[in-house]
Order: C-alpha cells, then structure tokens, then sequence
C-alpha cells in the first residue's frame, strides 16, 4: 500500500522491497485480490502461508501473522522465526 500511495514503505529487506516496487498496478491489483488463506473442502484442509492464531475464528485472524508466523514461544510470543521445538501448529485444533 504505501508503495502504491507514494509514501515511505515501512523497513523491509532490499530484495523484498525491490521486488515490490516493480511490481506494476496491475500485478498489485492481482496480490491484493488474493485471499489470506484457502480452503480445500474436498481435503478438509485449509492452507496458509505461515501460520494461524490458536483460539481464534478465521475472520479474526490477522494477515501479518497468518503471512509471517512460524511458532508460538511458550509464553506465547508469536514469531516469525522457526523454532522446531514451538510450532505454532502445535496449537491449532482447527478453525473452529
């Protein structure tokens, strides 16, 4: 959004922001069409990038972390760094 709007991104990696600012408006449109998360009906199984939120309905998680999270430290810390021992999954009994 802020590349789009003309204003100062907020702090990301070169290569990451290199990537997005050559993206044109129509590539953008297509990304911000994209939804958060799919579902699968026919496996039962939704799919997201990185991770969800435990205890939380699908319309109240938040993009960043379903974008970023990786685990869910034990005083529930959510990071983006993955620690094999504190999968965010490990929490996840479902959407519901």
């Amino acid at each position: 959004h802020a590349i789009a709007a003309g204003t100062k991104p907020p702090a990301i990696g070169g290569e990451h922001y290199h990537i997005a600012a050559a993206l044109s408006p129509k590539e953008l449109n297509w990304i911000h069409s994209c939804p958060w998360y799919m579902s699968c009906g026919d496996l039962e199984t939704l799919f997201v990038h990185a991770g969800f939120v435990a205890g939380l309905k699908l319309s109240r998680q938040n993009p960043r972390l379903m974008m970023n999270m990786r685990s869910v430290l034990p005083d529930g810390t959510v990071t983006a760094k993955h620690f094999s021992n504190w999968p965010w999954a490990r929490l996840w009994d479902g959407p519901e």
